[in-house]
């Protein structure tokens, strides 16, 4: 992922919304780790923006039908049922 890609919340909502499925899987297991969520900390993201973002992810990812990331910081799993409870 490019580093001056997404600088707010609704540009990464975009960007994941255009991910082939493909592309969806690898950047939803590559972000899901602690130094990912540091370097949107470090770009001052809040912790609900980083929620909203992996949101985002489980999302898109719940649609494709695919089975997600198991291993991260986030449970894919848990997110998905948490966006289909909140959509």
């Amino acid at each position: 992922m490019n580093p001056s890609e997404p600088k707010s919340l609704a540009e990464w909502r975009s960007y994941v919304a255009k991910l082939s499925e493909d592309a969806l899987f690898e950047q939803a297991k590559a972000v899901n780790s602690l130094g990912f969520i540091q370097t949107l900390q470090d770009e001052e993201y809040s912790a609900d923006e980083i929620h909203e973002i992996f949101l985002a992810f489980a999302r898109a990812l719940g649609k494709t039908g695919l089975r997600p990331p198991a291993d991260g910081v986030y449970d894919y799993f848990k997110l998905i049922e948490e966006a289909t409870h909140s959509a």
